[in-house]
Order: structure tokens, then C-alpha cells, then sequence
């Protein structure tokens, strides 16, 4: 190879390198897929049983399948969005969902739980009661508290409604509500989570933001401070200067 093409190779891959090195944390999937794998596989009957009443009164609706899988593309698009547009906004993005999927996986270890929702058989067949059985085939009906359908669905929400482009947007911020309410409802229609599991994560997406909140009033009270601080050393350092 000679010097000058290798030496444009190293280039483009420099420029590559430093326009997309934000995308290893996606490594993180690997981790959670791996874990996930393990809990799916270990945790099969003896499991503690998540159930309210309201489930009862739930009725099934194979027709929620359809934003029950649209959660997949969903959730890529908002995190491609904001990797390409607004590494900021993705960071914040990336942080928020990984919190969650963590926490997720670590109460499915420590706390192995299930439900007996899902219908035994289906009245009637058509396209969506065949995807049913296909979810129903490749899921198990365990390791679903907290529900990481409506915890990332509303993280992508979230990250929508911040965005300072998406925002502006109306259709956008219409049809990214529209799709995540759909999914958090199809959750429970489909027979996928118990109407708990949709409060406890919905719950875990309050306090997470409450903190942020919080964390973003601490460091504006931080800048307020070392702005005074700031005018506080000039005035001193003026006064000192006129006494000489």
C-alpha cells in the first residue's frame, strides 16, 4: 500500500472517529441484552406474581400489538435523532434510559417477578392474534417490573419535548404522545404487564426527573454564586487599588 493512501485512510477514519465517537456507550446494549438474556433464562417459575385488581377489569385487545412493536423503532429513531443532531440532548437521552434499564435488571435479580395475565387461547384469529403468539412465543411473562416499554417510551417523549428543534415541531410532539400513550396503554391490553408495573415506572420516570431538576437548580445556584463571588473580587480588588 503506498504511503499516501494509507496515509488518507488514517485521515477519513480520524474524521469518522471524532464525528461519531459518541456512539460507544451504545455498547451498553450489549451489556443489557446479555444480562437480560440471563434472567430471562434463570427465571422461569418461581417468581413473585405482580397482579392488582384493576387487571381484571382490563380487557384484551390483540389490536395493541401494533404501538406494542412500534415501541422498537421508536425508541432507535429518538436515540439516531439525538446522536446526530444534538450530542447534548443525547448524552442526557443515553443517561436516562440506561438508568432506568439498569435498575430494571437489577430488581428482576434481586426480585424475580411474573404474571398470569395473557389469555390461554384466543376467541377468534387474525394478523394481530398471530403477532400475540408470536411476542407471546419469544417473551416470557417474566422480568416485566418496571415496565422499560413506558419508562423509555417516556424518556423519549421527554427527550422530544426538550429538544430545542423537535419541540417547535407540533406534528412531531403530537405524534410522539399520541404513540407513547398508545404504547403504555397497549402494554396492559395485550396482556404484556400489569397495570402496576405502568405506575411503578411511570413513578421511576417522576424522581428521576425531580432530580434532574434538581441537579439543574443546584448548578444554576452554583453560577449565581461564583458570579457574586466574581463581582465581589473586583469591587475588593478596585477598593485596594484606590488605597494605594
Amino acid at each position: 500500500m503506498l504511503p499516501e493512501t494509507q496515509s488518507k485512510r488514517t485521515f477519513v477514519f480520524r474524521k469518522y472517529y471524532e464525528k461519531y465517537k459518541h456512539l460507544w456507550i451504545l455498547l451498553y446494549f450489549f451489556v443489557y441484552m446479555a444480562w437480560f438474556n440471563y434472567v430471562e433464562k434463570t427465571v422461569t417459575t418461581h417468581f413473585h406474581v405482580i397482579h392488582v385488581p384493576i387487571d381484571d377489569y382490563i380487557p384484551f385487545c390483540e389490536y395493541f400489538v401494533i404501538p406494542y412493536l412500534l415501541w422498537f423503532p421508536f425508541v432507535g429513531w429518538g436515540i439516531a435523532y439525538m446522536a446526530l443532531h444534538n450530542k447534548t440532548d443525547y448524552y442526557k437521552l443515553c443517561a436516562f434510559l440506561f438508568t432506568g434499564m439498569t435498575i430494571f435488571l437489577i430488581i428482576s435479580t434481586v426480585y424475580p417477578n411474573g404474571q398470569y395475565l395473557r389469555p390461554t387461547y384466543f376467541t377468534h384469529h387474525n394478523l394481530c392474534t398471530m403477532l400475540c403468539e408470536r411476542l407471546y412465543a419469544g417473551d416470557t411473562p417474566t422480568n416485566l417490573f418496571p415496565s422499560i416499554h413506558v419508562y423509555n417510551s417516556l424518556g423519549i417523549y421527554l427527550a422530544v419535548t426538550h429538544n430545542k428543534k423537535l419541540r417547535k415541531n407540533k406534528l412531531v410532539c403530537l405524534l410522539t404522545l399520541i404513540l407513547t400513550v398508545s404504547i403504555i396503554l397497549a402494554t396492559m391490553f395485550i396482556k404484556q404487564h400489569s397495570f402496576f408495573d405502568e405506575e411503578i415506572a411511570k413513578s421511576e420516570e417522576r424522581n428521576r426527573m425531580q432530580m434532574e431538576d434538581f441537579t439543574e437548580e443546584m448548578e444554576s445556584q452554583k453560577k449565581n454564586f461564583d458570579e457574586l463571588l466574581q463581582s465581589m473580587e473586583t469591587v475588593y480588588r478596585h477598593a485596594a487599588e484606590r488605597k494605594k
